[in-house]
């Protein structure tokens, strides 16, 4: 045969191969893929109603797990006892059931599959009275497959040797790695050993403490606790059933810093934490670590540290600490008595309060508010150790100061007793209702005993930008301070006129903006009890603005010295003896210069 004639022979069976390839073969795996039958449709096994599923390996590395549903729940019944991730164990059977058929093999010899001794066995139970499906694991085929038996069946099949991987866990890969498995809401007891042995039980929505006091706790903080124990993550598994009681030494367990249990209506739960983990690593780590023992399940595992800050506490960490119980968005009036002054507070509405002093003024909003929102917060920075049977002692019978509060829909108001002053600058106080003592820090109080000047409105003038017809302005040369500026202006129509020191058409923008500043203008604090002269310098005013409103109506503040903190002393001369402060910001808006009232034409 010639080479020609070979050649020719060659290329006709590549062109026939290719034929076939391209248009007549039409291998198994070519199938569109949803045309392939998933294990679950074959077998009836939707993951849903799989209610134990148990993994056995050839590997004895790997230890047999065996997983039970329990509720809408997962739990581990070998090699542990202990809540599964529900969630991991939906993937491990969504991974699993959901596998494609890819080929099935009628074959005599499972040897050579490695099927005799399967790499994983499967048993998945859908009713625990009957028997489970069980699937054998093989070795690996071609085209990333492995080969697999249900053991009820003669036939091999092939499925995606993903399942290898997917279907090797250890306890941990699919442990539910909450440090306790319980429902917050649902805790009706909590209980400390260490460091404090004190007890606490939920009446309704609140907490009382029990032992070693009866008072109300801190509901807001034990529900903090639950919710934190509830959302805490374990680091590391270290030991579970028999082993962990015979560690304990090795983990600061034996004599633990903190013993907590917690009682649920039908579950008793309880940790204790141990030592702190040891290694360069968590000595370094903002996130240290800490030994655990979970005393219902048994098991020591690693949490932050961040568990001590929040288990280590008092019996005073756990009491409720508020010093009065009232409902401020229901305060209808307020009455502060301090010796034999008074004064009374009246709402109006929503946020206008009236102070009943003898020419009736309107109250500040934001005191009011800072009033009652201060008092329905005010906590307790110690108590005095047992119930106060001689309240004169602490300047409590009769009291220093008392708030009344009356609260709408309740017959009685609530009463908060000021008492003395402790040595370490506390003050004494007291609900009239409770027999407790207990201390406060003293700003709040400060600002109460301040009275009219801290509740009083901060506004000092009362009038809008038509009202004024005239406007006087004198004070210090900045240059010269033995020299005084002075001008007048007065309205005429919508206009303004300068009259002294000369008579000519003023800026309305100008004089416009000095009363829109004495408008704007709020008192940073007034002053309590008398001040001299010499101290505000308000005998010898740097500043006096007289605005007049009408025939025989003038209203003049005089601006003094700045205090120690840069405030100016100021007052109205016709209330001479109510001194308040103001911002060194307005001072120079109100030295307006006589050249910028007087307007450029006239230059």
């Amino acid at each position: 045969m010639s080479f020609r004639t070979t050649f020719l022979i060659i290329i006709l069976l590549v062109a026939l191969a290719g034929i076939y390839f391209l248009f007549l073969y039409n291998p198994l795996d070519d199938k569109v893929e949803d045309e392939k039958p998933r294990i679950f449709q074959v077998y009836d096994l939707p993951k849903e109603k799989v209610s134990k599923l148990q993994l056995s390996y050839a590997n004895e590395s790997f230890q047999t797990l065996t997983i039970s549903r329990i509720g809408n729940d997962w739990k581990f019944a070998a090699p542990i006892t202990a809540h599964a991730d529900s969630e991991k164990v939906k993937i491990l059977l969504d991974d699993f059931l959901n596998k494609r058929v890819r080929q099935t093999l009628q074959v005599s010899d499972y040897d050579q599959y490695g099927l005799s001794n399967p790499t994983i066995t499967v048993e998945l139970w859908k009713d625990l009275s009957s028997e489970p499906k069980t699937f054998f694991i093989g070795k690996k085929g071609v085209n990333y497959s492995v080969y697999i038996k249900e053991k009820s069946e003669a036939h091999v099949f092939l499925i995606e040797s993903s399942a290898l991987d997917d279907m090797s866990k250890s306890p941990s890969d699919l442990r539910d790695r909450s440090l306790i498995k319980f429902n917050p809401n649902t805790i009706t007891e909590i209980q400390f050993k260490k460091p404090e042995e004190l007890q606490c039980q939920k009446d309704s929505e609140s907490w009382k403490m029990i032992a070693p006091i009866s008072v109300n706790a801190d509901t807001r903080k034990i529900q903090n606790i639950l919710s934190t124990l509830h959302k805490l993550q374990v680091s590391t598994f270290e030991t579970d059933g028999d082993d962990a009681t015979l560690s304990l030494e090795e983990y600061g367990l034996n004599q633990p810093r903190i013993e907590f249990t917690f009682k649920d209506d039908k579950n008793t739960f309880g940790i204790e934490i141990g030592s702190e983990v040891q290694s360069e690593l968590n000595q370094e780590s903002e996130d240290k670590k800490v030994f655990v023992r979970s005393i219902h399940q048994g098991g020591i595992s690693t949490v932050s540290y961040k568990i001590m800050d929040l288990l280590n506490t008092t019996v005073f960490d756990l009491r409720d600490k508020r010093v009065l119980d009232f409902q401020r968005g229901d305060t209808t009036k307020f009455v502060i008595r301090k010796g034999t002054e008074e004064l009374v507070g009246i709402k109006l509405d929503k946020d206008r309060w009236q102070l009943n002093t003898p020419n009736k003024i309107m109250a500040d909003p934001q005191a009011v508010s800072d009033l009652l929102f201060g008092l329905d917060s005010l906590e307790a920075v110690a108590f005095v150790p047992d119930a106060a049977t001689d309240l004169s002692s602490y300047g409590l019978n009769p009291p220093n100061m008392q708030v009344s509060l009356l609260i709408q829909g309740k017959n009685n108001p609530a009463v908060f007793l000021i008492g003395n002053f402790a040595d370490d600058d506390t003050v004494f106080v007291k609900a009239y209702n409770s027999d407790q003592v207990a201390r406060v820090k003293r700003d709040l109080i400060d600002n109460i005993s301040k009275g009219v000047a801290w509740l009083r409105d901060k506004a000092i003038f009362d009038f809008t930008i038509e009202d004024p017809t005239g406007l006087t302005v004198k004070y210090h040369d900045e240059k010269n301070e033995n020299e005084t500026i002075a001008y007048t202006c007065q309205r005429l129509g919508s206009n303004w006129r300068l009259t002294s020191p000369v008579k000519e058409n003023a800026n309305n923008t100008e004089v416009n903006g000095i009363l829109y500043d004495l408008i704007d203008l709020k008192a940073y604090e007034f002053a309590t009890g008398s001040l001299k002269d010499d101290i505000t310098g308000l005998n010898t005013p740097q500043i006096q603005i007289t605005v007049e409103l009408g025939p025989k109506k003038l209203l003049t503040i005089q601006i003094g010295r700045a205090d120690a903190s840069g405030h100016f002393y100021a007052r109205l001369r016709h209330d001479p003896d109510q001194v308040f402060l103001i911002d060194p910001e307005v001072i120079p808006k109100l030295k307006t210069q006589l050249e910028w009232i007087r307007t450029t034409e006239n230059e």
